[in-house]
């Protein structure tokens, strides 16, 4: 992380919670299309039915995080 990423980060993170979210929504609307974001919700969406349905039970986080830490290391 460069310098100045470091010190915005330090400001941002000295605003109130609502500031920050304000900022976080729009840094995110800066970097995805209005294309990519309905593209975005239309799969979690679709994967949320899917979920729901049972067609997909998904992962246990336990599994999920293991498996990361043996990536890791």
């Amino acid at each position: 992380m460069s310098e100045a990423v470091q010190k915005l980060l330090s400001a941002v993170q000295e605003l109130p919670t609502s500031e920050q979210e304000e900022l976080a929504e729009a840094v995110y609307d800066g970097l995805m299309t209005p294309e990519e974001d309905d593209a975005l919700f239309a799969e979690l969406e679709r994967r949320r039915a899917e979920h729901e349905s049972g067609r997909d039970p998904g992962i246990p986080a336990d599994e999920v995080f293991a498996a990361l830490r043996r990536k890791q290391g």
